[in-house]
């Protein structure tokens, strides 16, 4: 703080002081109110005990109309930050209605379970409160949907946050359905794609746009190492899990289909009773069935 504002804090202290006891619990509340409007970050560390990192910090400062894609690692806090971002806007922004979108329906809630703790440790006070809605005594609405039909996207104007959760592994079809969505509060709304990384392949949307998208997007990447756990911690985890599921999971690496199998080798031949020195290597115009089988069943029953 510099010397004018520590002048002007001071002077304000001081006119605080001189009003009587109502008063100066009236103003001191319309300045708090001010501030946690204004600064999400403080906001969520006074008001929910959260110290949000740098990174949570640029997830939850976006500007209203911005669209933002963050690339995250598994244990990173990716969905506090967003919970974060939604639970103030149902507070400060009342009337408006934001929207959960993931993979699955048990995501979704999951998601909307976290707004709702925040809602309420904030002293929000709900008028509809279920598993996939949520709506505040001052208008606002929060609603979550699965990613599997646009049945339930088509019809939703969304003017206070749209997060779409694990966004690699949402149809890319229903992305586009969703995003229009936001269209008639274009200035106001905040759309998010976030995810852990899954293929690079051209007909991913979350890829394409982390990969090839225009500027209109703010990129925000944030490995296992941005997240809150002590080097110890993560060691500790990079040891339980294989060198690829590491590098995709929690380095955010993409990866490109015969990286990403859903089944290796080995699991195949153990399958059938053999070892993997027994399992037939595919003749040279022949699609290996390892590459085969994750393209067949990776979406059904991931990696």
């Amino acid at each position: 703080m510099n010397k004018a504002d520590k002048k002007k804090a001071e002077a304000l202290k001081s006119y605080l002081a001189g009003l009587p006891e109502p008063a100066r619990q009236a103003a001191k509340d319309a300045l708090r109110l001010h501030l946690f409007k204004h600064n999400i970050v403080t906001w969520a560390q006074r008001a929910l005990q959260i110290d949000l990192t740098d990174w949570q910090k640029s997830i939850v400062t976006a500007q209203p109309g911005s669209r933002t894609i963050a690339l995250c690692s598994r244990q990173s806090g990716k969905s506090t930050s967003t919970a974060v971002a939604i639970a103030h806007t149902a507070i400060f922004e009342p009337g408006t209605l934001s929207v959960v979108l993931s993979p699955t329906a048990r995501q979704s809630s999951e998601m909307l379970r976290r707004v709702r703790g925040f809602l309420l440790t904030a002293g929000a006070r709900l008028k509809a409160d279920n598993a996939f809605s949520i709506e505040t005594e001052a208008g606002s609405r929060i609603m979550g949907l699965p990613g599997s039909s646009d049945a339930s996207i088509r019809g939703v104007s969304c003017s206070g946050v749209l997060a779409i959760d694990e966004a690699a592994r949402v149809e890319s079809e229903l992305i586009f359905a969703s995003i229009p969505m936001t269209h008639r509060f274009r200035q106001q709304a905040r759309i998010y794609l976030l995810s852990t990384p899954w293929t690079c392949d051209s007909d991913n949307y979350f890829w394409r746009v982390w990969s090839e998208g225009d500027d209109e997007w703010r990129r925000i990447k944030a490995t296992i190492y941005d997240g809150v756990l002590t080097e110890p911690e993560i060691e500790a985890e990079r040891r339980l899990v294989p060198e690829a599921v590491w590098r995709r999971e929690f380095m955010c690496e993409f990866m490109d289909g015969a990286e990403n199998k859903t089944f290796n080798r080995a699991a195949i031949a153990a399958a059938f009773g053999l070892s993997s020195a027994e399992y037939p290597t595919p003749a040279p115009d022949e699609e290996d069935p390892v590459t085969f089988i994750g393209k067949t069943f990776k979406y059904r029953i991931g990696a």
